[in-house]
């Protein structure tokens, strides 16, 4: 399921409010919420996502710009 803008902001602000410096997300999707969280860790912050699904990986890459490999 997607996010909205809304619900990004208030990830990052949560992350940030209890000074996260890791993360998990289990079931990515397009990978927004990760970037949110993300924006969020404290300096050296590491996030770890976890998907199963192929397609959905498939899409986050070109997404980001890293072609269809």
């Amino acid at each position: 399921m997607q996010i909205g803008d809304d619900q990004g902001q208030l990830l990052t602000m949560m992350t940030r409010l209890v000074g996260a410096r890791r993360a998990v997300e289990v079931g990515t999707f397009t990978g927004y919420s990760a970037l949110c969280i993300a924006r969020g860790l404290a300096g050296g912050g590491s996030l770890l996502c976890c998907d199963i699904s192929g397609m959905d990986s498939h899409r986050r890459r070109r997404l980001a710009g890293g072609g269809s490999s």
